[in-house]
């Protein structure tokens, strides 16, 4: 926290220090202290080398002037600062100690500004009076009036002649130079780095207050159609059906209410570790468990109200242990198909592919459920589906929960067809879900929650991927 609070002020963030950044959708911090923040997530670690790509674009004047000042006071600490830059203004371009010009991808010119105007110079290329010398580069480096590139191409071969003549060395061993790499020291602990990047991440879920209002709506109206829809469930033959389609739809909402909103907003965190990762900002195990606990307590929220309310509304089995059993069984389904959703947006390079693959994965979770497809029917290539599906084993448990120890009236007329289901252990025989248990569904389902989220871990990782690493 102290080297956090030393880069603010260096680069007079201070001021900012409780403003929220911003996006296109929400109003934060200036232009200018946007950039002076992506600055500063890279100095946390103290690099030697810092690369900028055109710091100053889309920043007024001043803004700009800051910035690359703000830039060469690091430089002049100690670290190197190497930055594109496009048109400069004079007062900016000053502020450099060296420059590059390139064209036609070869070096023109490599040192000080007065340097360049006295080189130019004596090439016949003399700065105009009252004109910005960045300006002048350009235009004596561009095509000619015809679109001839001549006037380039000698002003490299000027350049090449002044260079004093050197000797060619082998490159080093990329394997001896990663062995002399500097180790890298975590800042904080791994405890403490995961209550920062968890509050972080909560913070991005409560800020936005459309999420939980919409949320709160959501459930408020599902209470409401599938209560009513569903009332005071009787224990005659009709309400067998009606328990199995109140289950089977809450199994169904967990996969579509949780899986696919993780999953599309995956891809963005993704898009945050790969830049703070690059810059050794912290662990991606830490980042990817800060996302992980900031995403389940409004799920569960939402999922213990519902059912608080909802079950007695239908009228399910009226005693404390299958209720508190239904509430861990959904709350288990919930834990799996958020992992679920975090494994589908690990793999999606991007969040419009993630909304095209998350209902796909889940669509196919519901039709090898057991309800719609009978698992003892299903082809040789597919039998193994089932068993990596949270609604495979959530629909078990619920209604092994629901149905033990019902039992259901039956008119004689129907009852002459030997059709009638008389109690719910042949209602579980007919469906064919007296297996696994209970407590064995919940095992199974929690043990796909974290193997969901151990996959989306090592995908993130590999996506994550550094690129390049300078310390």
């Amino acid at each position: 926290m102290a080297r956090a609070q030393e880069v603010m002020t260096k680069l007079r963030l201070t001021g900012s220090a409780d403003t929220r950044i911003g996006g296109p959708e929400a109003r934060g911090v200036s232009g200018g202290e946007r950039k002076r923040v992506s600055i500063a997530i890279e100095l946390l670690n103290r690099p030697q080398i810092l690369f900028l790509d055109e710091p100053s674009s889309g920043l007024d004047s001043n803004s700009a002037a800051n910035v690359v000042g703000m830039c060469r006071e690091i430089a002049e600490e100690g670290s190197s600062v190497l930055m594109t830059i496009h048109q400069p203004s004079t007062e900016i371009l000053n502020k450099f100690h060296k420059i590059i010009l390139l064209a036609k991808g070869e070096v023109v010119w490599f040192g000080s500004v007065q340097g360049a105007l006295d080189h130019f110079a004596s090439l016949k290329h003399p700065c105009p009076l009252y004109t910005n010398p960045a300006d002048h580069f350009i235009g004596i480096m561009s095509p000619d009036e015809d679109g001839s590139l001549s006037r380039a191409e000698d002003l490299i071969t000027a350049y090449r002649k002044q260079l004093p003549s050197t000797t060619t060395c082998p490159l080093p061993d990329p394997a001896t130079v990663r062995s002399k790499e500097p180790s890298h020291s975590w800042g904080i602990s791994y405890p403490a780095e995961l209550a920062l990047l968890s509050r972080r991440a909560w913070l991005d879920v409560i800020r936005d207050p459309r999420l939980i209002i919409g949320g709160a709506i959501r459930t408020l109206i599902l209470i409401l159609l599938m209560g009513l829809a569903f009332w005071n469930l009787k224990l005659d033959q009709n309400s067998v059906q009606n328990r199995l389609g109140f289950l089977f739809f809450l199994c169904t909402n967990q996969g579509f209410n949780f899986a696919l909103p993780v999953a599309t907003q995956l891809p963005q965190h993704a898009t945050i570790l790969k830049r703070e990762r690059a810059a050794l900002s912290y662990r991606s195990s830490t980042f990817f468990l800060g996302i992980l606990l900031a995403e389940l307590p409004l799920p569960f929220v939402w999922t213990v109200l519902f059912n608080a309310i909802a079950y007695w509304m239908v009228n399910l089995q009226r005693t404390v242990v299958n209720f508190f059993v239904f509430q861990a069984v959904n709350l288990a389904i919930v834990w799996a198909c958020i992992g679920l959703g975090m494994t589908v947006g690990a793999a999606a390079p991007t969040a419009k592919v993630a909304q095209l693959m998350a209902p796909l994965s889940v669509v196919i979770f519901v039709v090898f459920s057991g309800f719609l497809v009978s698992s003892d029917d299903l082809l040789p290539v597919f039998i193994w589906i089932p068993y990596l599906s949270p609604l495979y084993y959530g629909f078990r448990a619920l209604m092994q929960n629901e149905f033990t120890g019902l039992t259901f009236s039956c008119p004689p007329d129907l009852a002459a067809t030997g059709r009638c289901l008389q109690n719910g252990d042949q209602v579980l025989a007919n469906f064919g879900v007296q297996k696994p248990s209970v407590w064995l569904c919940c095992v199974a389902l929690i043990c796909l929650g974290v193997g969901f989220n151990l996959v989306a871990y090592v995908l993130l990782r590999l996506t994550g991927k550094m690129k390049l690493r300078l310390i």
